[in-house]
């Protein structure tokens, strides 16, 4: 499975409007997973979770459906009471490496280079 399903991209969007769409999705997760390792680092809860559901909803957005199931999994845990920060940093390091791997299959799919 695709990281990204371009195609429902594609049929809901339109073929012009995908790479913008998805070099927005990009340049702005990029900054919001930078933000989110240090507010994870200072346990700054409420901001976690506002970022987290905006990633979350970004994610679905652009049908980066195994992103979005990964954030919104991380979302729960750090809405627990008892947050234990080791595991949320672990998953959030999962939740980066789908990241990534999202973004490598973007940038080759559109053919574009992301900064």
């Amino acid at each position: 499975m695709a990281p990204v399903d371009v195609s429902s991209l594609v049929e809901l969007y339109g073929e012009e409007q995908v790479e913008l769409l998805l070099t927005a999705f990009v340049e702005h997760s990029d900054r919001m997973f930078a933000e989110l390792e240090k507010e994870i680092g200072s346990h700054n809860k409420e901001s976690i979770l506002s970022n987290l559901h905006q990633m979350k909803a970004m994610a679905g957005g652009v049908f980066a459906n195994e992103l979005a199931r990964s954030v919104r999994e991380l979302e729960q845990k750090c809405k627990q009471n008892d947050v234990v920060w080791s595991d949320v940093e672990y998953d959030l390091s999962e939740c980066i490496s789908l990241y990534e791997l999202m973004r490598s299959y973007v940038s080759g799919v559109l053919e574009i280079q992301l900064s």
